[in-house]
């Protein structure tokens, strides 16, 4: 950036904002002690203040809730004590992960202090010999003392299939079997905040085979969200319903931080950003460790597989694919034999499933983390390996746990609404000017958003959504259902824990990664990390005489990668690959008008440039580039009134998911519609069929007199980006009508050719020639339009 003074600066001490678990959290059946807080020692560190606490209530069943910043230690006092508990024959210890790789982590670091053959992986389940019956040979669970195994299958998940393993089952028979002998348990929830999606109300159950057998449940994270109290509140049952709060001070140690880079990307074809290609290329030559994280699968496959020998471009694969044999591939994909890795140290490693649970200890490493292009929009948020937003992004920076240099590539925020930030003057008038020279050009505005405030942020929405329907739900509640299925609307709990996170993801920051990201780098957020250089470009150039080109093949290249996006059930990741017309043209106009910095011939876009490429999209969105203008015109206008006349402006949940803009375009293109209602009902009416006169009749003009089509066009040239952009020539036509009675005429033409194929024939009558229409049926082929005014609407509407 152009100031030497980096803006972290000015946010020296403003505090690292996380979620926090407090007493209020939790009502008046639970037993909830006064949460104790710790401070890291000088070294970071909190085992030295959690350890001692842990063991005043080793005899005292209740569920422990941590609440601890990365890298601060707490995974030493939680090993400490399983392996006290482990120690202790009274009890058995489980400790439930969100990922395999933390299973072999926590083997590992327990065999330090305990006996292998004493630490059960369930990884290892397939192996050993499990029966119904007990015998000398058979596998016995009183043998082990610690059990490590993922919470999805402590919790009976079978997944979409529905299906546990028989021997996994026999497994948790033997170990409620072994509590029958009297052995109680103690359960370790770490990362819990990843395995949320396994506590549904049917999984819930399986832990209840275990009731009064659960002396303590221990839940861990950095980064709880609010589905996490509802689970501690599930857990706690099992202790009484006594809870204990502890949580650590979030203290910044600036001599342990790695330096942050942050550099923007256009969002197109980012492996061939010069920036990237120059630092992979550097570490490379330099043999410097690194590893890179990536938000998909598919870009990971560009980054490392073979390059085109064809192509003059260079990318990163150019440089890595020599480099092959080093190269980890950690993402899932059952089809790639070389694919499917975790994370290891002695090798570089590229991929998605290393967010969490690894700890990457090389010295002076640099770490590469891509975080996905930013396309709002409105039904497509899903973002990759980074779908939970502040969750993922805060953990995948604290895998680097020593000192060296983080390096993020991120597009483009949009603009800020500062008002809404809570910094000081000085500080928000920092922000504002750093937003205002990274921010792609937007209307929309992002705000911030309090991560404690978000349990109220979901109560009022769970009461929105349940009083749209409580009448109906009260009437449900008095009719007599007797022998018909279930219909009960979803408790509170079941909706924070099913859909709460995804919906406070999409508020969070307006829902934009790059928003949050470049707003906590600025105020010092992150524990692990401080803000070293901003690196910003955005500049794409194009030439005059190879424009349409140029244009079309971004395009499709982007359409590829919209294409390519698909959902890994076995990843927990989703992604949008269907898009309404609506969504691409607003995704290329924020591409193109917002997220790059367009130069055609060397030099800055005027508006006559702006539209040219404004009416190469639209037409690309249309299949309609070697149409003629014309019949560009036709479809356009069949499109926008087609869309518009399915819309009923009086129904409160479509008016909902409109703006001001779309709302005054759909009454403008409805009145249109009602005068191609009146020429089709006259068409019908006349008994040469299909047959119209060339000059209005009566109550057309009356018609458009009354429905003041004149202001209509007035008011579309403003709205209308087809017109106002004379990507269309209407504009043009109008220009041309000197008058009232000319503009009437024109238009009565347009629409009877546009929405009839109407052709205007000659025939004699007493001699004299005589014009009028002749019309085809009033038909719209639906797959034939595209719709650029409205997005379509979510299915409970339609």
């Amino acid at each position: 950036m152009s100031n030497t003074i980096l803006p972290n600066t000015y946010f020296q001490e403003y505090p690292i904002e996380f979620k926090q678990i407090n007493p209020f959290d939790f009502n008046e059946h639970y037993t909830v002690s006064d949460k104790i807080q710790i401070t890291p020692d000088d070294d970071g560190y909190i085992s030295k203040a959690l350890m001692p606490i842990l063991e005043a209530t080793y005899d005292i069943q209740n569920t422990v809730v941590i609440n601890a910043g990365v890298g601060q230690g707490k995974s030493k006092s939680i090993i400490d004590l399983a392996v006290k508990y482990a120690n202790d024959n009274k009890y058995m210890v489980i400790v439930a992960v969100p990922f395999n790789n933390l299973i072999s982590q926590y083997v590992e670091d327990f065999s330090k202090f305990i006996d292998i053959g004493k630490i059960f992986n369930i990884q290892e389940l397939p192996l050993v010999n499990i029966s119904d019956k007990d015998n000398s040979n058979d596998f016995n669970v009183k043998d082990f003392r610690i059990h490590v195994m993922t919470v999805n299958a402590l919790l009976g998940n079978g997944g979409e299939n529905l299906v546990s393993s028989k021997k996994r089952i026999k497994y948790f028979k033997k170990l409620v079997s072994a509590c029958n002998t009297g052995k109680k348990l103690v359960i370790i929830f770490d990362e819990i905040h990843d395995s949320i999606y396994n506590f549904r109300e049917e999984n819930i159950f399986n832990l209840w085979k275990f009731e009064g057998f659960i002396h303590k449940i221990l839940t861990v994270s950095a980064t709880y969200n609010e589905a996490s109290k509802e689970v501690i509140k599930y857990l706690s049952e099992f202790t009484n319903k006594t809870i204990q709060i502890i949580e650590s001070e979030r203290k910044r140690f600036i001599e342990k931080q790695s330096r942050l880079h942050i550099n923007f990307y256009s969002g197109y074809e980012l492996d061939s950003n010069k920036r990237l290609i120059s630092l992979v290329n550097h570490f490379v030559e330099k043999n410097k460790p690194f590893d890179i994280m990536v938000y998909s699968k598919k870009l990971t496959k560009k980054l490392i597989g073979k390059p085109d020998s064809k192509s003059e471009t260079v990318k990163v694969s150019n440089i890595l694919y020599p480099i092959r044999s080093r190269i980890n591939r950690c993402y899932y994909d059952p089809l790639d034999k070389k694919a499917n890795k975790t994370f290891d140290s002695k090798l570089i490693n590229i991929g998605t499933n290393f967010t969490t649970g690894v700890n990457i200890k090389n010295k002076n490493h640099h770490f590469i983390v891509i975080l996905p292009p930013e396309a709002n929009l409105y039904y497509g948020m899903h973002k990759g390996a980074f779908t939970s937003g502040l969750n993922s992004i805060v953990q995948s920076l604290a895998r680097q746990r020593l000192k060296g240099d983080i390096h993020v590539f991120l597009t483009n925020p949009p603009c800020i609404n500062i008002d809404s930030f809570p910094h000081s003057s000085e500080q928000n008038n920092i922000l504002e000017d750093v937003f205002r020279e990274i921010s792609y050009k937007s209307l929309d505005k992002f705000s911030y958003t309090n991560i404690n405030n978000q349990a109220n942020t979901l109560s009022g929405k769970f009461k929105e959504l349940y009083e749209s329907v409580s009448k109906e739900i009260l009437h449900v509640d008095k009719i007599k259902r007797v022998g018909m299925n279930r219909l009960l609307y979803p408790s509170k709990e079941i909706f924070i824990l099913e859909k709460g996170e995804k919906f406070l993801t999409k508020k969070f920051f307006g829902g934009n990664i790059s928003a949050y990201f470049t707003w906590a780098a600025i105020t010092n957020q992150f524990l692990n990390c401080k803000l070293e250089s901003l690196h910003i470009s955005k500049k794409i150039y194009l030439s005059s005489d190879k424009l349409f080109e140029q244009i079309s093949d971004i395009y499709n290249q982007e359409l590829k990668f919209i294409g390519s996006l698909w959902r890994h059930k076995e990843d927990k990741i989703e992604f949008s690959h269907n898009l309404s017309d609506f969504e691409l043209l607003k995704y290329f106009e924020e591409l193109f008008f917002k997220s790059f910095e367009l130069r055609l011939d060397k030099e800055k876009l005027t508006l006559s440039d702006t539209n040219k490429i404004y009416k190469i999209l639209v037409e690309l969105i249309f299949d309609s580039h070697f149409v003629s203008s014309k019949e560009f015109q036709k479809l356009y206008f069949k499109s926008c009134v087609y869309f518009a006349s399915k819309i009923n402006l009086d129904d409160s949940n479509v008016v909902e998911m409109l703006n001001s803009k779309q709302k005054e375009i759909i009454k403008l293109y409805q009145d249109w519609w009602k005068l191609v209602s009146l020429l089709d009902f006259t068409k019908k009416k006349i008994k040469l069929k299909h047959k119209l006169s060339n000059n209005p009749f009566p109550e057309f003009v009356s018609l458009y007199n009354e429905l003041d089509i004149e202001n209509n066009f007035k008011e579309l040239q403003k709205l209308d980006i087809a017109i106002s952009k004379s990507l269309i020539p209407f504009k043009n036509t109008l220009s041309k009508q000197k008058s009232k009675i000319q503009m009437i005429e024109s238009f009565y033409g347009l629409l009877i050719k546009t929405f009839f194929n109407g052709n205007l024939k000659s025939t004699k009558i007493l001699g004299e020639s005589a014009y009028h229409y002749i019309l085809e049926d009033l038909v719209f082929e639906e797959s034939k339009l595209l719709n650029l005014i409205y997005n379509r609407f979510p299915e409970y509407i339609i």
